[in-house]
């Protein structure tokens, strides 16, 4: 079973389900093309997530660099139109912000959730355990994440692939046990807990993408493979967590 969500909700909480074999909470953004001071034309740029209304008037659009991902602005929307399922145009409050455009994204800063995953089975999975990517506040807590290919938690974000945007900033990793997880590194696993948002240009970053996770008394049963990376990331807490190491593949 893949459960693949594109949340826009104040809160989102999974609790308690027999098995996961895949979860992932993101918010797509879109590409932005400049029409005027005020008006600008989307696309949503993935194959997989277009069509759905992302915006209505009143919320807050956050301009995002392509490059960078650092935030740009923000502006609320006064207006919605779509014009096809591949595009919108929107009219905004106010004017955007000075050098954004072709190849840079936007979100909806309004529309982002809240995230509890507590006492849940994520198990052989084929990919990772789970994908987070939210600015609001995130509680991992009290999981089994029993043989998962990839990273058992990932934390990405990027305005050129997959679309996976919402910068993390308050993040709690706590009291879950990893079991064999990261038999198979690739693409952003490249830690037990991974922190790997794709930014083009890292050197010209100002500041990170996300900040504030906290990796706490964790049981790590595993063996030689990293427990955390992290790139583009600040103000991590890695405290009271146990590994017990065994030889059950090769690192």
């Amino acid at each position: 079973m893949m459960i693949a969500s594109l949340v826009m909700a104040a809160s989102l909480t999974v609790t308690n389900p027999q098995e996961l074999r895949s979860a992932i909470a993101t918010i797509g953004p879109t590409g932005g093309i400049k029409e005027s001071d005020r008006r600008i034309r989307c696309r949503y740029m993935h194959e997989c997530a277009y069509g759905f209304d992302v915006f209505n008037p009143g919320d807050m659009l956050r301009f995002i660099k392509g490059k960078t991902l650092e935030c740009a602005g923000e502006v609320s929307v006064a207006r919605v139109e779509r014009p096809n399922d591949r595009e919108l145009v929107l009219t905004l409050s106010g004017t955007v912000p000075d050098g954004c455009g072709v190849g840079d994204a936007v979100e909806n800063a309004t529309y982002q959730p809240s995230v509890v995953f507590r006492g849940n089975v994520v198990a052989n999975n084929r990919a990772r355990g789970i994908l987070i990517n939210t600015p609001k506040k995130v509680v991992v807590e009290n999981n089994l994440f029993d043989h998962v290919s990839g990273s058992a938690v990932l934390f990405a974000g990027d305005a050129q692939g997959w679309y996976e945007s919402g910068a993390c900033s308050d993040v709690t990793v706590a009291h879950n046990v990893f079991r064999n997880c990261l038999t198979s590194r690739y693409q952003f696993c490249d830690g037990i807990v991974s922190s790997y948002p794709m930014v083009r240009d890292i050197d010209g970053q100002n500041s990170a993408y996300h900040s504030g996770i906290k990796v706490v008394g964790n049981v790590f049963e595993t063996f030689d493979v990293p427990l955390l990376f992290a790139l583009s990331t600040k103000d991590i807490v890695w405290r009271d967590n146990r590994v017990e190491r065994n030889e059950r593949y090769r690192g």
